[in-house]
């Protein structure tokens, strides 16, 4: 009868624990690479649409549980499609990249962007009201212009964008917050039109 040493039978055991411990780590970090992609824009690398609701879905919860205020804001980046025809994709892209750029170096490290759509972006400023997200918008409109007064690109950055406000005490879904917002930002950009249109007839 063959007798196997004990010690060939603790370093069998040894090996196969190790073996389905790396296995299973193995899977473990494919599963969270896998997360990690379907929850980023692959062009900029920043959060998506589907990180940008997961994030704004817990600041919610934390903002009934704490009274603590969020506020989005919904950002239109103006004539991209015009970027896009007339000197091409890759220059888009380049605008959108710069401008997340430009965005999240106004930031608080609290604050999430996300890529949105196309041309879309959402903000989610955590414990902030409408006022302190303004201040914060201001700062990037700043950055923003200039940026474009240091570029030698044909065109300029330039985005539309409005805001709204969770409150505990509202009944207030999160696609209804951002529906807010997005309502906001196109009010914003009408009028932002319809001033360029009067100052072209008082200045021709």
């Amino acid at each position: 009868m063959l007798v196997v040493p004990f010690t060939v039978i603790l370093l069998t055991l040894c090996g196969i624990v190790l073996l389905m411990y790396f296995k299973i780590k193995h899977k473990q970090a494919a599963e969270a690479r896998e997360r990690q992609y379907a929850l980023t824009d692959p062009l900029t690398g920043m959060p998506n649409r589907r990180a940008g609701i997961e994030h704004l879905t817990r600041q919610l919860e934390k903002s009934r549980d704490s009274d603590a205020q969020t506020t989005v804001c919904f950002i239109d980046v103006d004539k991209l499609k015009i970027v896009n025809d007339t000197w091409g994709h890759r220059e888009g892209d380049q605008l959108i990249n710069i401008l997340c750029r430009l965005v999240q170096s106004k930031l608080r490290e609290t604050d999430l962007c996300c890529r949105f759509g196309g041309d879309e972006f959402l903000i989610v400023f955590d414990d902030a009201s409408i006022a302190e997200a303004s201040q914060a918008m201001a700062r990037i409109e700043e950055v923003i212009s200039a940026h474009n007064q240091n570029q030698t690109s044909p065109y300029e950055i330039s985005i539309s964008y409005g805001f709204a406000e969770y409150r505990a005490t509202a009944d207030t879904s999160v696609e209804d917050l951002i529906e807010q917002a997005d309502r906001a930002m196109y009010q914003n950009k009408i009028r932002a039109r319809e001033a360029v249109v009067f100052r072209a007839k008082l200045y021709p």
